[in-house]
């Protein structure tokens, strides 16, 4: 992938610069807009715009002869299940990303502790046995108003490589 083109594409787009962030641990590059911060753990990869909410976080799964379909069903019933408080609002549906093909779905709700409404993307994607949950945990209104950065993001700057690589 070549990230300087990912790079001047965003900055016609959204007039704006990108910022890659890379977790070999997962074999993921993320592209978001500059300012943003690495939270990650040793338990997942997070990016994260604190004072606005906004988190691009991602985990990973091992498990052998898993379907990338019946990955998203195990991961959205996960959801129902440990998160009562979110409501789908869009049904799942397929996602083609840089080099990648995955499934999304997302909720709504109040997070406990939270005094708003947040919207909840879950993206499921697959690399070998690896089995891939990103999310997008966002402020409604923030949301709303950046859907069609947190798309193109996801689309063009949401990178798979070979893991172990840098």
């Amino acid at each position: 992938m070549d990230l300087r083109k990912i790079k001047n594409d965003y900055k016609l787009l959204f007039s704006s610069e990108l910022n890659f962030f890379r977790d070999p641990r997962y074999g993921l590059i993320l592209g978001v807009p500059m300012g943003l911060e690495d939270n990650s753990s040793q338990d997942f990869f997070q990016i994260c715009e604190p004072h606005e909410n906004t988190y691009f976080t991602a985990s990973m799964y091992h498990v052998n002869g898993m379907t990338l379909s019946g990955w998203a069903k195990i991961r959205y019933s996960t959801v129902e299940q440990k998160m009562p408080y979110l409501e789908m609002v869009c049904e799942p549906y397929q996602v083609n990303g840089a080099n990648w093909i995955g499934f999304a779905a997302e909720y709504e709700g109040t997070f406990p502790g939270n005094d708003y409404v947040s919207r909840y993307l879950v993206l499921c994607f697959c690399q070998g046995v690896n089995l891939i949950s990103f999310t997008i945990t966002a402020r409604r209104d923030k949301f709303e108003e950046n859907v069609e950065l947190y798309n193109w993001i996801i689309k063009n700057a949401l990178i798979l490589e070979v893991l172990g690589t840098k």
